[in-house]
C-alpha cells in the first residue's frame, strides 16, 4: 500500500472521522497552514496528499480559524507600518506620441518624481534622498526612448 492518497480518498477519510469538508477546502486549508499547494499532477490538477501530511492537516483543521486572524493580523499591522512610512524617489511610466519617423507612433518613458506612503508607491519606484529628489524634481518629464531608462546615477552627480 502506498503512502499517497487522492484529495478525494482523503476528503472521504476526513469524513469518516467525523470532519465535514469537501476537496476545494482541503486544499485551500492546507493552502493556509502550509504556505503552499499539495503535490499534484499537471494533467488534471490531481492532489496528492501523504499519510504524515494528512494526520497533520487534520489535528489543524480545527485551529483554522486562529491561523487565519493570525495571518490576517501580521498583514494589517504590516499594511499599516507602509502606510506610515514615507518615501521619496522617482519612476517612470510610458507614454507615446506621433513624433516618430514619418508621423508614427514612438513610445518612450517619461520620469516622474514620487513622494507619498511605501504602501501606494509604483511598481518601478527608486528611492533616493533630499538632495537627488530635488534633482529629480527639475528634470521631471524627461523622456527616455529605446531601452533607456532612469538611474540613480543621473541625480547624484
Amino acid at each position: 500500500m502506498t503512502n499517497k492518497m487522492t484529495a478525494g480518498e482523503a476528503v472521504k477519510e476526513a469524513r469518516k472521522r467525523g470532519i465535514k469538508c469537501t476537496v476545494k477546502e482541503l486544499v485551500s486549508a492546507y493552502r493556509e497552514i502550509e504556505g503552499c499547494d499539495p503535490e499534484w499532477r499537471i494533467l488534471c490538477r490531481l492532489f496528492f496528499f501523504t499519510k504524515d501530511e494528512f494526520e497533520r492537516l487534520i489535528e489543524l483543521l480545527p485551529t483554522l480559524d486562529k491561523i487565519r486572524g493570525e495571518k490576517e493580523m501580521r498583514e494589517t499591522i504590516e499594511r499599516n507600518r507602509l502606510m506610515n512610512t514615507p518615501v521619496m524617489g522617482f519612476c517612470w511610466f510610458w507614454e507615446n506620441d506621433d513624433n516618430g519617423l514619418y508621423g508614427r507612433k514612438r513610445t518612450f518613458k517619461v520620469l516622474a518624481p514620487y513622494k507619498g506612503n511605501e504602501y501606494c508607491k509604483p511598481a518601478n519606484f527608486t528611492s533616493c534622498n533630499e538632495e537627488q529628489y530635488q534633482k529629480v524634481e527639475d528634470a521631471a518629464g524627461k523622456k527616455y526612448f529605446g531601452k533607456n531608462v532612469p538611474t540613480l546615477i543621473e541625480f547624484t552627480i
